[in-house]
């Protein structure tokens, strides 16, 4: 804002629009800019279809995804020089930030495939605090007091589930609620959790693919909690088990099934779930249940230490309102 003040522009949200129509991405990105809006996604000739975080799924009517909104799409993500389309690779990727907004584009085009666009909102995490996925019925009150305690515990905490039921955004929300005088560190291979220091956390997030390696290296900087993004190899499970054995508190994400399906997914990795895990089991943007490892799966005894603490957080629905009351609170 300051530079467009520096230049003479006084409204912010007229520059942003005159911004994105002088490129070829819109109304798309207009569209996706929409309070609330998580996700949109098309197949080529479909309209396209919202994730909206209060109202669901909605389907615009008056978009449609055709062969010119293709091309658009394409030649934007062409003039990407980390991005573009090759003879075996019909999938590319770019991220793009429109004033406080950002996006990942996702283009496949044909004819290897059927032609789709998805965009992702990345900004949005930051309007879903833990008190909001309470309010929203993401997660219940208790099982949220239980997360947060089993964390304070150092407890190793796994959250598990098909892609696009909210594992991030939970993770995200919970890392929010930690002790401001907590060093986090966040090893993703693409970010995307908040970076938590703009709110004032010890929060040093880092981008790399071989998480094994880095984990022993980011030991001798003695972090108190340390999330590992997607765990999808060997390796990743393998700086799960160390990071969790080296007295570090880890919260990490994975796919799978259900429970049977998880265990499976460690033993291919040859490794075991540590004692004492706590799997989270996602569906459809909310917690189906949880369980904990100990040579098989317990039922889960809710812990409500932090009951009151949530109940302070009431209708803080963004992260940094989240800081900021506990701040207020002396909780930070």
């Amino acid at each position: 804002m300051a530079y467009l003040e520096e230049v003479g522009v006084k409204n912010e949200e007229l520059a942003l629009e005159a911004a994105i129509r002088s490129t070829k991405l819109w109304p798309t990105l207009a569209i996706m800019m929409a309070d609330d809006v998580t996700e949109g996604y098309a197949f080529l000739g479909s309209n396209l279809i919202l994730d909206h975080i209060i109202h669901g799924r909605i389907r615009v009517r008056n978009y449609v995804f055709d062969e010119k909104e293709l091309e658009k799409f394409k030649t934007f993500i062409e003039a990407d020089i980390n991005a573009g389309f090759e003879f075996r690779k019909s999938l590319a990727e770019v991220d793009i930030t429109l004033g406080r907004s950002k996006f990942r584009i996702a283009l496949d085009i044909p004819p290897a495939s059927r032609g789709s666009l998805d965009i992702r909102n990345l900004s949005a995490i930051s309007k879903l605090s833990l008190p909001r996925l309470i309010k929203l019925g993401s997660i219940s009150e208790e099982e949220a007091s239980t997360i947060l305690k089993s964390i304070e515990l150092g407890l190793p905490i796994l959250i598990f589930g098909r892609t696009g039921v909210g594992k991030t955004t939970l993770a995200n929300a919970l890392l929010a609620c930690l002790p401001k005088e907590l060093r986090l560190i966040s090893v993703e291979e693409v970010r995307e959790i908040e970076d938590l220091s703009i709110y004032g956390m010890h929060h040093s997030p880092y981008e790399v693919s071989g998480k094994f390696d880095f984990i022993r290296f980011l030991l001798h900087r003695n972090p108190d909690v340390v999330f590992l993004g997607e765990i999808l190899t060997k390796e990743a499970a393998e700086a799960f088990q160390l990071a969790h054995s080296s007295g570090l508190r880890v919260i990490a994400t994975t796919h799978a099934r259900g429970f049977a399906e998880l265990v499976e997914k460690w033993e291919s990795f040859g490794q075991e779930l540590p004692r004492d895990t706590l799997a989270i089991f996602m569906m459809d943007k909310r917690v189906v249940e949880m369980r904990r490892w100990n040579d098989g799966w317990h039922p889960v005894d809710m812990n409500l230490d932090y009951l009151d603490f949530l109940r302070r957080l009431e209708g803080a629905d963004t992260n940094e309102e989240v800081v900021r009351r506990k701040e207020a609170s002396g909780e930070s």
